[in-house]
């Protein structure tokens, strides 16, 4: 008979073991390089949403926003510098691509008074929420 000194975290190691396992088998069907999506922040306070997008890279020629029915919708292209085009990459961990994201806000949003500001390659869009009024009146008999 064998004897097996006792280990408190053997069955822990056993675990990861078998996740890592998992985990590197089924990684590889997904597709990590699917374009370029940038990361985003939407907020709100009383009076209007905002929405911070990090496009670092991208010209502002190149993006477009739109509101239409209380959704915006902003979309646009990461390219690649000229000067790059004719490098050996010996590693690339950079995203390029088209890129389209859409907001739709559950308060009516006033596409008036809408701005949009790019700096430091964050797209920041603020959108002002339509004033609610009192939609209730009294109505006199004559």
């Amino acid at each position: 008979m064998t004897y097996i000194k006792f280990g408190p975290f053997r069955q822990m190691e056993s675990n990861s073991n078998v996740m890592d396992k998992l985990f590197s088998e089924h990684s590889q069907s997904f597709n990590y390089d699917s374009g370029y999506n940038p990361r985003t922040e939407v907020s709100e306070d009383e009076n209007a949403y905002f929405v911070d997008v990090e496009i670092p890279g991208v010209k502002k020629e190149d993006v477009k926003i739109t509101l239409h029915n209380n959704v915006l919708s902003i979309s646009g292209e990461k390219k690649p510098a000229e000067n790059n085009k004719n490098k050996a990459y010996f590693r690339n961990e950079r995203n390029y691509g088209s890129f389209s994201r859409s907001y739709t806000f559950s308060e009516k949003v006033n596409p008036d008074s809408t701005e949009a500001k790019f700096e430091y390659g964050v797209l920041s869009v603020k959108i002002e929420k339509l004033k609610k009024t009192n939609t209730e009146r009294v109505i006199e008999i004559k």
